[in-house]
């Protein structure tokens, strides 16, 4: 492990020195310039230093996933391709994977074959059911005293989570990340809870179907999973993302993680998840903890800690866009997350 992540880092600054050259986001117009890169420079080096980026990828460390907005289909900076986020993250989460175009199809196929890298994307139960709230809204706001009433919820939502499972495949994803936040049911009415285990019953049986059937894509899950009624599911689910967007310290941060820790749910995959610090540099809540510590960099020494009850598998930080632009280095603070999580031990 230890020689791995040495050799890696060696190997990235003498890829990331050169890259710089190439990566400068002053220009708006695309323009085409022959800048020097390792590749051209030197195959021979740069196909070693892949050859060891994906054993890297293949070790045990701790893993990172990186929201990315892909909303922009025709990007003019670097920090709008895919195939310019930090070589040493292990996903990238999409935040528009029903508009995939073939640019992006290509850059995805590129991290994958080259750098060992995954693109997955989030199917939310929210989601789909505040889409089913505005479009009901909408259609009974016009339709007519003879038309058919709108569509009941379970079939929206068994049709609409079939709908994006399908995405998958089709795009070419290496997996999926069911989200679905789990609630306590005890405070419930007994309307409450059987509209509630109707929902995640139907929700997390797609899920754990899709799993089943898709030997070759990962599943994983992303919500409150001491509340997940169907612990089976979590025989089919790699990783366990457990949001932590709210918390402001470490403190918040193992506070989530522990009460994850329930009977019957797996105690070796959980990931928080935190957000990158805002573009408006007035906003200093966002991406923050107490202490003007940036909550990705917080959350990465929680995640390097040893805990001997569980283990925290890894980190997501959503919204690594807004981590790009550096006068010295891209994506700094998701680099150096990377490296704060994975920091050789000391013999």
């Amino acid at each position: 492990m230890k020689t791995i992540i040495n050799i890696l880092r060696l190997s990235a600054a003498c890829a990331a020195s050169l890259l710089m050259l190439a990566s400068c986001d002053t220009d708006v117009e695309s323009i085409d310039i022959n800048q020097p890169s390792i590749e051209s420079q030197n195959p021979e080096l740069y196909k070693q230093y892949l050859g060891k980026l994906k054993a890297y990828k293949q070790s045990a460390h701790k893993i990172m996933f990186a929201g990315f907005d892909n909303s922009n289909k025709l990007p003019y900076t670097q920090a709008q391709h895919i195939n310019a986020v930090p070589d040493s993250v292990d996903y990238v989460i999409l935040s528009n994977p029903e508009a995939i175009n073939e640019r992006e199809i290509k850059e995805m196929n590129e991290i994958r074959e080259q750098k060992g890298t995954k693109s997955v994307y989030v199917v939310s139960f929210d989601d789909i059911k505040q889409q089913y709230i505005d479009e009901k809204a909408d259609y009974d706001a016009q339709k007519a005293e003879e038309a058919a009433e709108f569509v009941d919820f379970k079939t929206y939502l068994a049709d609409s989570v079939t709908s994006r499972l399908s995405y998958c495949n089709r795009f070419g994803f290496d997996g999926v990340i069911m989200a679905f936040k789990g609630k306590e049911t005890i405070t419930m009415t007994e309307l409450e809870k059987a509209e509630y285990v109707a929902n995640a019953t139907l929700f997390l049986g797609i899920a754990k179907d899709w799993a089943e059937r898709n030997a070759g894509k990962e599943l994983m899950l992303q919500g409150k999973p001491q509340f997940y009624l169907d612990q089976t599911i979590f025989e089919h689910a790699k990783y366990i993302l457990t949001p932590c967007q709210d918390a402001s310290s470490a403190y918040g941060v193992l506070s989530v993680v522990q009460k994850a820790c329930a009977e019957g749910v797996p105690a070796d995959r959980f990931v928080p998840v935190v957000e990158t610090m805002s573009m408006d540099t007035s906003d200093k809540v966002t991406g923050w903890w107490s202490g003007n510590v940036p909550a990705s960099l917080g959350a990465a020494q929680v995640v390097a800690a040893f805990y001997p009850d569980y283990t925290i598998a890894g980190l997501a930080v959503m919204n690594i866009n807004n981590d790009y632009f550096n006068s010295t280095f891209v994506y700094p603070r998701i680099r150096t997350a990377i490296s704060l999580m994975n920091t050789p031990v000391k013999n």
